[in-house]
């Protein structure tokens, strides 16, 4: 009887065999369960038979292709060696040491240049009505407030414009 288990253990003839000769071929195993012959395996575990070994493989299944010469991979690995060593040798572009500040430099051209669009754009409608208000440039360049306020102020700074008017609505400017 087992130790671990109530049920005695299993007779030595039951034990899975262990030469060659005891070993039953998938084919016979295979006939056993009702295995179509189609199914069947073309080759069995155990002694192989001289008909096993002389079948012959179908016509329809492609040979491996021949390996590539062999100075013909050590003349594609010296290209890509040299290539390599090309780029070793040419120097890399020296990075800007401040990136940061050309990109901001660049940032705030763009701003300037958009801001000078606006004020042409003020002094357009000015040219064309003869006066402008703050409400007049806060539609006509989607801009605040206190933006139009700036604008104004600092066209008229720049003397391109002057103020009619001290407080509120009754403020417009004319062109200088």
């Amino acid at each position: 009887m087992n130790m671990m288990t109530d049920e005695p253990s299993a007779p030595a003839e039951s034990a899975v065999p262990e030469t060659p000769q005891e070993v039953v071929p998938e084919v016979q195993v295979a006939e056993a369960v009702g295995v179509p012959a189609e199914l069947e395996p073309v080759s069995a575990p155990g002694p192989t038979s001289e008909a096993q070994v002389n079948v012959e493989a179908p016509a329809n299944v492609e040979t491996p292709a021949p390996e590539p010469p062999v100075q013909a991979v050590e003349t594609v690995v010296a290209a890509a060696e040299r290539a390599r060593e090309e780029r070793l040798e040419r120097p890399a572009p020296a990075p800007s040491p401040n990136i940061v500040q050309e990109l901001l430099i660049k940032a705030r051209a763009k701003i300037q240049a958009r801001k000078r669009q606006k004020f042409d754009r003020i002094m357009e409608k000015l040219t064309r009505d003869g006066k402008v208000t703050n409400a007049d440039v806060q539609k006509l360049v989607r801009v605040s407030k206190p933006t139009a306020t700036r604008y104004l102020s600092l066209l008229e700074r720049e003397g391109r414009l002057r103020q009619v008017g001290s407080k509120g609505k009754a403020v417009s400017y004319l062109k200088a």
